[in-house]
């Protein structure tokens, strides 16, 4: 099945081949987590700080990805 990636902060680096890192495609076997998408693309866990899924609320922890949904990855942000 296929899910629509997008990076947001830091994360960009770890897909540089991809033209565009705001909206790109990956294919997953069913029953995949958000946090199996992360290590796919070599995101280290201790940079990802959440995620969106369908554009819905922020959320923290794992959850599993369905056909067609549109997973945004965010990166921890330093700063005080």
């Amino acid at each position: 099945m296929v899910v629509h990636v997008r990076l947001v902060g830091t994360l960009k680096k770890y897909v540089p081949d991809h033209e565009n890192p705001n909206d790109f495609i990956v294919s997953v076997p069913e029953g995949t987590t958000i946090s199996e998408i992360g290590a796919l693309l070599a995101i280290p866990e201790n940079e990802l700080f959440a995620f969106t899924k369908n554009k819905g609320q922020l959320k923290k922890g794992n959850a599993s990805v369905n056909e067609g949904d549109i997973i945004t990855l965010y990166s921890v942000i330093a700063g005080g």
